[in-house]
């Protein structure tokens, strides 16, 4: 039985070790995915990027050793349904909410990766008692703290680079990423499970009503952004709006990264900031200045 009720949405049962679920909420069936075994620990929820489905995380997931991950399809991306209209910020998070409560998860850490930024901040403001800490890359707070490259953005309206391998290299091309980098389990993943075109749009068009910029000092968690030092979608500008506004963030800037470095192959050193972030205990948390290809923090 589906229906929009939180209480009432349905899956098909608990999460083992590296398993997928189908959660239906609201209408929609939304694929889950869980790397890794919880077995009492705090997962990592990963919210992808436009169009962006689960398999685009191997790379991270793998490096990020033995912590527990989840993540999902968008609606209308990977092998999630697609929606009859646009949903919202808002409303992505509602079902974000109703899956881990269907699921049976009641805390996370929590990564918003590009569009997804969006949806991890509106969560952890919504969810204040869901969310422990919380990580934004290439991230942006929206009309109010949004600045990007024309051409970039162009190539963020359109899911030519799901569709053809000539589309991944502009769109590599456009965002600033470094020659060094490859991609290549992302771009495979991209071509197999391309989000319907009606579904990108619809998420094309929730970003762009989307601004946090009001609202981001009520943001309690403890932050982390990080940022591509080449990144032409979401530059530099961006995640300082996001570090000034929230009250207990930090900055780390990725050298020569584009918009695109928590997917390429070779996530191991992004990892290792995650997870020292994330393991961090409560009283080792400072307030932190930019710090580049490193954090340098001062006592709280």
């Amino acid at each position: 039985m589906t229906t929009t009720p939180r209480s009432q949405a349905t899956a098909s049962g608990r999460f083992r070790a590296d398993s997928t679920e189908v959660v239906s909420v609201d209408g929609l069936r939304l694929r889950w995915s869980l790397h890794g075994s919880i077995d009492g620990r705090r997962p990592l929820l990963l919210i992808g990027g436009i169009g962006a489905n689960i398999e685009m995380w191997g790379p991270l997931r793998r490096a990020l050793g033995g912590r527990p991950t989840l993540a999902f399809d968008a609606p209308g991306c990977g092998e999630s349904s697609t929606p009859a209209s646009p949903v919202s910020i808002g409303g992505l998070v509602g079902m974000i909410a109703t899956s881990l409560d269907v699921l049976g998860i009641d805390e996370v850490d929590v990564l918003g990766y590009s569009f997804g930024g969006a949806a991890a901040q509106a969560l952890a403001r919504r969810e204040p008692h869901r969310v422990r800490r919380l990580v934004l890359a290439a991230a942006t707070a929206g009309w109010g703290g949004w600045k990007s490259h024309p051409l970039a953005l162009g190539a963020l309206l359109t899911p030519a680079r799901y569709y053809t391998p000539l589309g991944q290299r502009v769109g590599r091309r456009l965002f600033g990423e470094p020659a060094s980098n490859t991609y290549r389990e992302a771009d495979a993943a991209r071509l197999e499970r391309p989000p319907s075109p009606l579904g990108y749009s619809y998420q094309a068009i929730s970003m762009a009503m989307f601004t946090s910029f009001a609202w981001l000092p009520e943001i309690t968690q403890t932050t982390l952004v990080i940022a591509g030092e080449r990144d032409r979608a979401a530059p530099i500008e961006n995640s300082e709006v996001l570090v000034a506004r929230i009250p207990d963030a930090r900055l780390f800037v990725v050298p020569e990264g584009g918009h695109l470095f928590l997917l390429a192959d070779d996530g191991a050193a992004l990892a290792e900031i995650i997870d020292s972030f994330l393991d961090e205990a409560p009283g080792q948390t400072a307030r932190a200045r930019r710090g580049r290809g490193h954090l340098r923090s001062v006592p709280a």
